[in-house]
């Protein structure tokens, strides 16, 4: 029978395989990115605001925040300095709590059941720092964050692509 600690680990070192660079590899489908010859003809989503939205939008916020007096501004770093504090608490409460839940995980269902209730967490996470975000910024006169075309009214802060994550650099 191995020893207790040895059991302890196993579900860490198999989080650290499934996560390794080889077992996304492995576990990607189709043909390399390199062999697939229709990929040059597909037309590639846009790449998020043009820089002349990208610069007027920062038009906006240069004006929003020369509306403010110092007092204001203070106040509006302390709030966001705030909520990125909460933030930081509630993330290392929730690794605490993943990292329980996969050390007890025995089973490749109870591993994929730690893996939904991280990725549920992360994701209302997200939607509840937006609003706070969105509140913050209301507060002090900011400009609304609007979508990109055909994201849709909430699309301010959903990610532009699959890779990336967490809100539209610059709004939090």
């Amino acid at each position: 029978m191995a020893p207790r600690s040895s059991l302890r680990a196993l579900p860490l070192a198999l989080m650290a395989l499934l996560s390794s660079p080889l077992a996304v590899v492995a576990q990607t489908s189709g043909p390399p990115p390199g062999d697939d010859p229709g990929r040059n003809e597909r037309p590639h989503p846009p790449q998020g605001p043009s820089k002349q939205t990208r610069e007027a939008h920062l038009q906006q916020e240069a004006e929003a925040m020369a509306k403010l007096s110092v007092a204001q501004r203070k106040a509006y770093f302390q709030a966001r300095q705030d909520l990125q504090r909460q933030l930081f608490d509630k993330r290392q409460g929730d690794l605490k709590r993943f990292g329980q839940c996969y050390e007890q995980a025995a089973t490749l269902p109870a591993i994929k059941a730690c893996q939904q209730l991280e990725r549920t967490s992360w994701k209302q996470d997200r939607r509840q720092t937006m609003e706070q975000v969105l509140k913050i910024r209301q507060r002090f006169g900011f400009p609304a964050l609007t979508p990109p075309p055909g994201r849709g009214p909430e699309g301010a802060w959903k990610p532009q692509h699959k890779d990336q994550d967490g809100p539209p650099p610059g709004s939090v």
